[in-house]
């Protein structure tokens, strides 16, 4: 369901995939937050999207 909501948001013929990249990462950091990525404050996780996520937005 989140898959599919995030891919609407795309416009993309990959955006299914991304969605799904994204959502994985997110369940990742939430299920096992212990982590050398630094995310404990929200500059830390604004920096870390902006780095390594944001590039793989279509």
């Amino acid at each position: 369901m989140a898959r599919e909501h995030l891919a609407g948001h795309l416009r993309s013929p990959e955006s299914e995939a991304v969605a799904e990249v994204f959502i994985r990462v997110t369940l990742l950091f939430l299920l096992t937050p212990d982590s050398v990525v630094p995310l404990s404050s929200d500059e830390e996780a604004r920096a870390f999207a902006a780095r390594h996520l944001v590039p793989l937005l279509p």
